[in-house]
């Protein structure tokens, strides 16, 4: 999802595209680290050295996961990964997804049994039980 951040101090009222991987959960640590105080248990990684220097280290994948506590569940709990280019999801009911987001931005050709992409699912898997640990309940990968 685009987000407009602007930080004149940093940014020094020039704009760009940045194509970086940020989640909502930066937030907080941004602001905190603009404000000069600590965000003591908060997510996340600051945006600001990443607006100072955008070739710093960065994440190249994230977690997503999803659990509804009680009734109803009108989304099945799921953990998932997602990279810059794609994104795999497991559901507790052990239906996959997998899509190619820079072929297929919308996700409308699900590739999970395509034996052409058997190799990157595997490693999505994998990637995606290693992230999602613990698991939500009742799910396992």
């Amino acid at each position: 999802m685009p987000i407009v951040f602007r930080y004149d101090p940093v940014t020094d009222l020039r704009h760009r595209v940045d194509h970086h991987l940020v989640l909502n959960v930066d937030f907080a640590q941004t602001l905190a680290e603009a404000a000069g105080v600590s965000a003591p248990g908060a997510e996340g990684k600051s945006l600001l050295p990443l607006l100072r220097e955008p070739s710093i280290p960065w994440r190249k994948k994230f977690l997503i996961e999803y659990w509804q506590p009680k009734e109803p569940h009108w989304v099945l709990p799921y953990c998932a990964v997602r990279t810059r280019r794609d994104i795999y999801v497991e559901y507790v009911s052990g239906e996959e997804e997998l899509y190619d987001l820079a072929a297929d931005p919308y996700e409308l050709r699900n590739l999970a049994a395509d034996p052409a992409d058997a190799a990157l699912k595997s490693t999505l898997h994998a990637e995606m039980v290693r992230m999602c640990s613990p698991p939500p309940p009742g799910f396992t990968p």
